[in-house]
């Protein structure tokens, strides 16, 4: 109305209309324009969730697989030490064995008992007079190995010498020093036995 009074037309009601689809067509690019806006918000928004989702997605990934090799690391620590507990436990059988067949302690074994021990002969065995625990609990390693020692002891042409641990151990594919171990660590064992023994009483 402002208008039409300043510009004074000749056709007021022409005039308004023309006005009225200018104002028309700025409303509806002011629209336009709010709601590309809006679209480009929208995407922004999307895009950053998007990013977000894969970056979780990744750390997710990265701390699944930190988490694997931890277990992996743990797993091979726990095979490593069950391997070493049968390696001692397999050499305190050893030593423990020939304890038994040295019965006068003089780390000195009769040729023929050993032969005996690896002949697989119940009987030979038997007159050891080694103890149930040793002979019904032989590791499959040297159970492995009597064939060999057997054949090797067979071929000797002094059978009535005697046979030290060190000698032994090593018929069974110990070294000296894994020798010296083996009787460490069976000793320690007799000691835990006795302590407990001495507890159940």
């Amino acid at each position: 109305i402002k208008k039409v009074v300043q510009h004074r037309p000749v056709d007021p009601l022409a005039f308004m209309a023309q006005e009225l689809r200018e104002m028309n067509k700025d409303f509806k690019l002011e629209k336009a324009m709010k709601e590309a806006a809006a679209v480009k918000i929208q995407q922004r928004a999307r895009g950053i969730s998007s990013r977000q989702r894969v970056g979780g997605i990744k750390e997710q990934k990265e701390k699944e697989k930190a988490a694997a090799k931890i277990q992996s690391i743990g797993r091979k620590n726990r095979d490593k030490d069950k391997v070493e507990h049968i390696k001692r436990l397999n050499m305190v059988w050893l030593r423990e064995t020939y304890r038994k067949l040295d019965k006068d302690t003089k780390d000195a074994v009769p040729h023929s008992s050993v032969l005996a021990l690896v002949s697989g002969d119940k009987e030979g065995i038997a007159q050891l007079g080694l103890p149930a625990r040793i002979t019904r609990m032989v590791p499959p390693k040297y159970s492995g190995q009597y064939k060999k020692i057997r054949a090797a002891l067979t071929s000797e042409s002094t059978p009535d010498r005697e046979i030290s641990w060190v000698e032994f151990a090593k018929m069974f594919g110990l070294t000296q020093a894994q020798a010296e171990s083996a009787e460490k660590e069976a000793a320690a064992v007799r000691i835990q036995a006795i302590g407990r023994g001495k507890r159940d009483k």
